[in-house]
């Protein structure tokens, strides 16, 4: 190992910032309100304009009551973070969240089940839009996560090809006689005497040293004033919201 003074660190600190952007992305994973939209009229094979349309009809509050209430069931179920794009089975979908009834229902007003999925993807990001995520395309979404793991993986590489002597801690106390005359040590790194060396130490002190950071910015956070005692004026017998009734 060959080191260089002063890069070692600088390669640690560049794999943390590596390791929160893949971390950042990982956790945006659900699509946005119109990636989400746009997936599932493509699912459908259909137009945003035709969802609408389907939406209207089963939204009329008299018609269908089944078949409206398999499209809320997969709006609820939208909402969940459990789906971060539309599920692309319908008839899986159907035989899951819907009952044959719906099934007749949506087909004598000529929706197919797909539709309906979009319409209760339509009902969920119209109703519950902070649910959703802030990526337009999951392919997109998934070839930059791909991206983020090969930097990381490319930062590891640098850092066993970086690290010398001087960032190491050899360490002989811990070990028996025997050990310690058959030239054994345990090595450890200088800046994170709690990581080991092992294969797959750099992960590993890349880790150390995102918590430390993380750490530190908690603890540099201000403490949150109290804001001061107001008076509260007693609330005679009568008043208040029960004398709205």
């Amino acid at each position: 190992m060959m080191g260089r003074p002063g890069s070692f660190e600088k390669i640690v600190q560049d794999g943390v910032d590596a390791l929160s952007a893949l971390r950042k992305l990982e956790s945006e994973r659900k699509l946005s309100v119109e990636g989400f939209l746009r997936a599932s009229v493509e699912i459908a094979g259909a137009t945003q304009d035709r969802i609408e349309a389907c939406a209207k009809r089963l939204d009329d509050g008299t018609s269908a009551p089944a078949a409206r209430r398999f499209c809320r069931t997969i709006a609820t179920q939208y909402r969940t973070p459990h789906f971060s794009e539309p599920y692309p089975h319908p008839s899986k979908a159907l035989r899951i969240w819907g009952d044959e009834e719906s099934g007749i229902q949506l087909n004598e007003m000529r929706v197919t089940v797909a539709e309906a999925l979009a319409v209760g993807a339509l009902w969920a990001t119209q109703r519950w839009p902070e649910a959703f995520g802030s990526c337009d395309s999951a392919a997109a979404h998934a070839r930059a996560i791909k991206s983020a793991k090969e930097t990381l993986d490319e930062l590891y590489d640098k850092l066993r090809a970086t690290c010398g002597i001087q960032d190491l801690i050899l360490e002989h106390v811990s070990l028996s006689p025997s050990e310690r005359e058959a030239g054994h040590a345990i090595v450890s790194f200088r800046a994170f005497p709690e990581v080991r060396f092992s294969p797959d130490w750099p992960q590993r002190l890349v880790e150390a040293a995102a918590a430390q950071r993380q750490a530190g910015m908690v603890s540099e956070e201000p403490e949150p004033v109290p804001s001061p005692r107001k008076k509260v004026k007693r609330v005679q017998a009568g008043s208040g919201a029960g004398a709205l009734a």
